[in-house]
Parts: C-alpha cells; sequence; structure tokens
C-alpha cells in the first residue's frame, strides 16, 4: 500500500515538474507577457443550443447573464 501510495505521489510531483517547466518555456517565448482574450459571444439563432442557451439565460444558470 505504502509503496502504491509513494509512486502515485512521484508521478504528481513529476507531473507537477513538467507543467511548470512547460509553463515556463511558454512564458518564455511569449516574452512574458500576459494576454487577454477579448471578444464578443456568438448568439445562437436556432437549433438546440440556442434553446439551451435560453434555458440557462432565464434562469441565471453559470454566469450566463441576460444582456439587453
Amino acid at each position: 500500500m505504502n509503496d502504491k501510495v509513494s509512486k502515485l505521489l512521484e508521478e504528481v510531483i513529476r507531473n507537477e515538474m513538467i507543467d511548470d517547466a512547460l509553463s515556463d518555456a511558454l512564458s518564455e517565448l511569449s516574452g512574458g507577457e500576459d494576454y487577454v482574450l477579448d471578444f464578443e459571444p456568438v448568439e445562437p439563432k436556432e437549433g438546440l443550443v440556442s434553446k439551451l442557451v435560453g434555458i440557462l439565460r432565464s434562469k441565471g444558470v453559470g454566469g450566463i447573464i441576460r444582456s439587453s
């Protein structure tokens, strides 16, 4: 049991180290700048997606806010 836990912890640590190294490398490639995505949301006009969005907006679910 302890051997399994130890191996799992090693794997988690290894994955975190890889993630950190990848993040650092990507940050270097981008010049260390933070970017903000700014876009206008797409308004579905028909179909199942528009029905779902309409239901979510009417109930205020998940931060979907009805705009006027």
